[in-house]
């Protein structure tokens, strides 16, 4: 290879490692302020383990507190428990009145039903007799109304009558 040749394939190279050099202090460069960044980070958990600690001893307390309390929940359940046996035992009683209400309340929907047929029955006759009355009475009105026009008429002709019978009378 001649000599210029190798020249610029050097240069070339080493102006490939000179651009590689800059890429890896930049890289350094990031990696150091992100060293920082973790150190600061460091610093605050160390400051949060201490708070931490700090809520742990009081959680410890409180739980001292809620061991009493659960203490006293446990006597007042016990006192629930016999409250709920009674509760149950009445139950049991009103249960009972309910079966005997439920027997009692069939017994009335059967009387009613017993009812509501012998009404029916008594319904449909009363109606047929209404139906019945109601076509006599259109029939009378219908002969009524005959009447009222032949009387009428009857009164048309008695007045023609009277005026002839005038008209006569002072002819004469």
């Amino acid at each position: 290879m001649p000599d210029k040749d190798f020249q610029k394939f050097v240069i070339e190279h080493l102006t490939k490692l000179s651009e590689g050099q800059e890429s890896i202090r930049q890289d350094v460069t990031r990696l150091s302020k992100g060293q920082e960044s973790i150190r600061q980070d460091v610093t605050r958990l160390s400051e949060g383990q201490e708070s931490i600690h700090q809520d742990v001893t009081r959680l410890s307390e409180g739980q001292e507190s809620i061991h009493q309390d659960v203490t006293r929940l446990s006597k007042g359940q016990e006192s629930i428990r016999q409250d709920v046996t009674r509760l149950s035992e009445g139950q049991e009683s009103i249960h009972q009145d309910v079966t005997r209400l439920s027997e009692g309340q069939e017994k009335i929907r059967h009387d009613i039903v017993r009812m509501e047929f012998s009404t029916r029955e008594k319904i449909d006759a009363l109606f047929d007799g209404y139906l019945a009355i109601n076509r006599k009475l259109d029939d009378h009105t219908e002969r009524l109304q005959r009447i009222e026009e032949k009387v009428e008429k009857h009164d048309i002709q008695i007045q023609v009558l009277d005026k002839t019978k005038s008209n006569k009378r002072k002819i004469k």
